[in-house]
């Protein structure tokens, strides 16, 4: 990832907090600069800009739900670069995201989200492209999802799975990514028994895929509250601690998070409360120096 993006002569923040002051420069020229744009065909723009956008389009996508710091920042990036491109579909698929992000900002981003994905909608229905036709649907599920609307969040989490599945358009992270927001959204709505029904498969998937990050976001964070569930915490905890092999870094991701919830939830689960209290005050810095 490092080189593709030197390539493009780009850099990859070495550190939480040159990736938050990154991410908030970038915000800020986006914040001055607007959305609006140029309509302009593909054949008319340099294929080295695009080259870019597409880079930066891959890093922001790529690193979303693993970093979300990083991710943002190149996601935000990609969406500046479309703009003064004005190539119209990656503006529309960047603006899906910044749907996204917005909505991650609680109440106050909400107004600003629905506004940015009606956008979206607009150029997505224009273009008529199978993988925009998955993107709205996912970027509304986000937004009911952090809004805490979990029925709302697992109708378009499914509406966008199907889509991506029908059009065939490959795009596996999207797919692991709106199936774990509707997964989540299932064990906030307690329906747990059509969440096993998932479960299985998604899982059995992954595992032939050998997609780790499937695995870690099905097998541990929210969704390990399925075992507690079914009143077996040895395979809660047994799913969690496999599902974290293999993310062990020096920086604390948002795998690192979902490790620590799990495990406290499965603690609590057992009636542990000391060690429940301990695992979190010894995951809290790392927590906290993520940003």
């Amino acid at each position: 990832l490092e080189r593709c993006l030197r390539l493009q002569g780009l850099r990859f923040p070495r550190h939480p907090a040159e990736a938050l002051a990154t991410m908030i420069a970038l915000r800020t020229k986006l914040r001055l600069r607007g959305l609006s744009f140029t309509p302009t065909s593909e054949s008319e723009i340099d294929p080295r800009a695009l080259q870019r956008i597409d880079t930066c389009w891959s890093a922001g996508v790529g690193l979303s739900f693993v970093d979300s710091l990083r991710g943002a920042g190149f996601l935000t990036r990609s969406l500046l670069d479309a703009l003064e491109s004005g190539e119209p579909y990656r503006v529309a698929r960047s603006l899906a995201y910044e749907a996204s992000f917005l909505a991650n900002q609680g109440s106050a981003g909400e107004k600003r989200a629905r506004a940015t994905l009606r956008h979206a909608e607009e150029l997505a229905d224009g273009l008529g492209d199978p993988h925009l036709r998955a993107l709205i649907p996912g970027a509304r599920c986000v937004l009911e999802f952090h809004h805490g609307r979990w029925r709302h969040a697992l109708e378009r989490a499914d509406e966008a799975a199907d889509a991506f599945v029908a059009d065939a358009v490959g795009m596996a992270k999207e797919v692991v990514t709106v199936q774990l927001l509707g997964a989540a959204s299932m064990v906030f709505l307690g329906e747990f028994a059509q969440l096993d029904e998932r479960m299985d498969q998604v899982i059995r998937l992954a595992e032939l895929r050998r997609d780790l990050f499937a695995l870690t976001s099905f097998r541990s964070g929210f969704t390990n509250s399925l075992w507690l569930a079914q009143d077996d915490p040895t395979r809660a905890r047994d799913e969690a601690t496999n599902a974290f092999r293999g993310w062990e870094a020096d920086e604390f991701l948002i795998q690192h998070f979902f490790d620590l919830w799990a495990q406290t939830q499965i603690d609590l689960y057992e009636g542990d409360g000391a060690s429940a209290a301990a695992r979190v005050r010894t995951g809290w810095g790392g927590l906290k120096q993520s940003l």
